[in-house]
C-alpha cells in the first residue's frame, strides 16, 4: 500500500494524468514547436496577422460564392458552398 502514493506523486511530478493542460501550455508559447521564429509570435505583428487571416477568409467566401453561382448553382447552394 505504501507504493501506491509514491507512484501517484511521481506521476504528478512528470505531468502525467493532467489531460489537456499540457497541450494548452504548448499552444500559448511563442514561435513554432521546433523553437523557430514565427511572425504570429511577435507582439506587434499578431494583430496584423489576425487581420490578414480575416480578410483571407472573407475573400475565400466571396470567391467561392461567386464561382458557385456563376457555374449554375442556386443562391442557397452557392451560399452553403461558400460557408463550407
Amino acid at each position: 500500500m505504501s507504493d501506491k502514493p509514491a507512484k501517484d506523486k511521481a506521476n504528478k511530478d512528470k505531468g502525467e494524468g493532467k489531460g489537456k493542460g499540457k497541450d494548452k501550455k504548448a499552444k500559448k508559447g511563442k514561435g513554432t514547436e521546433s523553437g523557430g521564429l514565427s511572425v504570429a509570435g511577435h507582439p506587434r505583428a499578431s494583430a496584423q496577422v489576425r487581420k490578414a487571416k480575416g480578410w483571407g477568409g472573407l475573400a475565400a467566401f466571396v470567391i467561392t460564392g461567386y464561382l458557385s453561382f456563376s457555374h449554375g448553382a442556386t443562391a442557397d447552394i452557392a451560399g452553403m458552398r461558400a460557408l463550407v
